[in-house]
């Protein structure tokens, strides 16, 4: 039987460790999917991180992908992103 239900309105969705390898691909899969994406990665070094800035530049590259460099563990920048945020 064909799946009749109406697919799901786009949601507002926040991805962090957004230039990570799983992460990356979920800003880009959600994008795909007509969601508004928000990524935000601090570019550790827990690895390579020339691996997370091409991974960065191609999520740069789909527009109305949203992507802010700021650490998690800042409260002012995430409540400053919020803020910006609040009226969309």
């Amino acid at each position: 039987m064909p799946d009749t239900s109406s697919p799901a309105p786009p949601q507002k969705i926040l991805v962090t460790g957004a230039a990570g390898f799983i992460a990356s691909r979920v800003c880009a899969l959600l994008h795909e999917q007509g969601h508004q994406v928000t990524g935000l990665d601090n570019f550790n070094d827990a690895y390579d991180v020339r691996l997370k800035v091409w991974r960065w530049v191609q999520l740069e590259n789909l527009p109305g992908l949203e992507l802010h460099r700021l650490d998690l563990t800042d409260a002012g920048a995430l409540e400053r992103l919020f803020e910006k945020r609040r009226g969309d």
